[in-house]
């Protein structure tokens, strides 16, 4: 059963887009092939998966990742992540 998406206003003292709040903590910005902390993200733009054998695999488009905080790198421009059940 899934709880679907829940909007909430912003929380006094954030700034940033009221629609990334609610199952969403607050939208941070990893500098340009900086390491996507661990746990589970949206991240806007590109970043560069390695597996555990070292196979690489680039996602231009963005999307969700659950990052160990070591192997999802973002592209090479400042990149967008929101945190998903986190705060």
């Amino acid at each position: 059963m899934s709880g679907g998406v829940v909007y909430m206003n912003r929380p006094a003292g954030t700034s940033g887009n009221p629609s990334l709040y609610g199952r969403f903590g607050v939208q941070q910005t990893i500098a340009a092939n900086g390491v996507v902390p661990a746990g589970a993200w949206y991240v806007i733009g590109s970043y560069l998966i390695t597996n555990a054998i070292g196979s690489q695999r680039s996602i231009a488009a963005g999307g969700y990742v659950i990052s160990d905080g070591v192997n999802c790198v973002v592209g090479g421009t400042a990149t967008p992540i929101i945190p998903i059940g986190q705060r």
